[in-house]
């Protein structure tokens, strides 16, 4: 009560070395500790001694929190200090520090209505400016001025708040960079305020025009803080760019629990379940990103052509057609971006391919390849185009051999990797496989008639005459019909 902290430090330092499980003093020293030495980890240790002791003591869970809060670690800070002030709910100081660990989470309204119950608590009047800012901080329209936040930094220069709502002004006025000084100054005095590094990844993506360093920022605000909603779709949107789809994937989900009702986090949601293959996923998300209407018209356009063209009940002219316009759209205006063109130049490819053109038919799929290696609907239909070419049998035996893996892909693959073995000589290796896809779905004419001739050089002639004729009988093209023609002859 006096604040000679030193000499209660001394007085519960001598009561634990008489009766080490002294829950008050172990309690009491922790907060001391951490409040007016920075000796948190030996705060921790004791503020974790006395809950051991005292499992469900509020008083105690408002320390260690408190202690979490002050080392970074709001996640597991948050929860002790919600249990204390459930319990205790007219302590002034454990009031800010729940405000501020709520804060920290992304529980903004939990968070600025703890701090204005401890402002209605409080009388001193440094605590009150100090609340005061802080509110400034979570509200929609800021109340300090630009002279008052100043005035305020001279005497407290590091304040990560004050220089936070100093940013904010900054970008009303259309001063990007200075705001984004402002928050790095912010960071700098308070680098484990996860708000800073998503506020530092918003100018960056935005108005800054610096992609990489918005990913960098908003990854380490991700780590900071991986409840964090608005910096997860943020932090989703910039990992798509960058193309990782998978990622982008698994941090939009979250996002998207939180936001369910943001129409550009489910475009942006779409377009990673599409390229991590959940096709169904994606179409539902952009039905009802459209529903939500799209405030970028050109997300609108996209949306509409990408539910066109996986649409699987529309003929393949139809689809083709749409592809062909939003290819032609994007050659003249320049400005689409890479995963919104992907099922166009999928089927685009398709449409080279049927047409006898499979090297620009391959030039294309490794476009998509490329820029998304785990996209497996763009692997497996290089695959299969490969699969065609002799010169092409060990890459095509990579890519087939990895599609089946857990057996997630069907006769086609199969077939593409007999192929690829037969090119090869491997003839053991190719006849169980092209039998295996023949089974689920008959072989064409030219997997069949190789089966044949690998079943000819395996010493199998009366299956390696069925095979051949029934080749035959399915039409070939002209120099793989003279050499089984001259195979059956002998």
């Amino acid at each position: 009560q006096l604040e000679d902290f030193e000499a209660a430090r001394k007085w519960h330092e001598a009561t634990l070395s008489l009766a080490p499980e002294t829950i008050p003093s172990l309690n009491n020293l922790a907060d001391i500790l951490a409040s007016h030495f920075d000796e948190l980890s030996r705060a921790e240790e004791l503020a974790r001694a006395a809950r051991r002791l005292a499992p469900h003591s509020a008083e105690i869970a408002g320390t260690l929190g408190w202690i979490l809060l002050l080392r970074g670690e709001h996640l597991a800070a948050f929860p002790l200090l919600k249990e204390a002030t459930d319990e205790i709910a007219d302590d002034g100081r454990l009031l800010i520090h729940f405000g501020v660990s709520a804060a920290m989470v992304g529980r903004y309204e939990l968070s600025e209505s703890s701090l204005r119950k401890a402002l209605d608590i409080t009388e001193d009047g440094k605590t009150r400016k100090t609340l005061e800012l802080l509110l400034d901080c979570l509200s929609q329209e800021p109340d300090h001025t630009v002279e008052q936040l100043q005035a305020h930094l001279e005497d407290h220069p590091d304040d990560p708040f004050a220089h936070l709502l100093l940013a904010r002004h900054d970008e009303a006025a259309g001063d990007f960079e200075g705001a984004a000084n402002d928050i790095r100054k912010a960071i700098a005095s308070a680098p484990q305020l996860p708000q800073a590094h998503y506020h530092l990844a918003r100018l960056l993506n935005g108005r800054l025009a610096d992609p990489g360093g918005a990913l960098v920022a908003a990854r380490v605000a991700h780590e900071l803080n991986p409840k964090f909603p608005r910096n997860n779709a943020l932090l989703g949107e910039l990992l798509l760019a960058h193309d990782e789809a998978v990622q982008a994937h698994a941090v939009l989900s979250k996002a998207a629990e939180e936001l369910p009702d943001e129409p550009m986090l489910r475009y942006h949601l779409a377009w990673s379940a599409y390229l991590t293959d959940q096709l169904e996923e994606a179409r539902e998300h952009m039905r009802a990103g459209l529903a939500m209407e799209f405030a970028d018209e050109k997300a609108t356009r996209f949306a509409r052509d990408f539910l066109l063209l996986t649409d699987s009940s529309r003929s393949t002219e139809a689809a083709r057609t749409t592809a062909e316009e939003l290819l032609a759209s994007h050659g003249e205006s320049g400005d689409r971006q890479p995963e919104e063109l992907v099922p166009a130049i999928l089927i685009h490819a398709g449409k080279l391919s049927e047409n006898g053109n499979a090297e620009d038919a391959e030039a294309e799929l490794r476009k998509i390849t490329s820029r998304f290696p785990d996209f497996r609907t763009a692997r497996r239909a290089l695959c299969l185009l490969l699969s065609w070419n002799p010169e092409h049998a060990g890459e095509t035996r990579k890519l087939a051999t990895k599609l089946r893996e857990g057996n997630r892909d069907g006769a086609e693959v199969t077939a593409a990797l007999a192929r690829a073995a037969y090119f090869a000589g491997d003839h053991d290796y190719a006849i169980p496989l092209f039998k295996d896809s023949d089974k689920a779905l008959p072989l064409d004419p030219v997997s069949r008639a190789y089966l044949g001739l690998a079943l000819k050089a395996a010493g199998n002639d009366v299956e390696a005459r069925k095979a051949l004729e029934a080749a035959l009988a399915g039409g070939l093209p002209p120099d793989l019909h003279k050499q089984v023609a001259a195979t059956l002859g002998d």
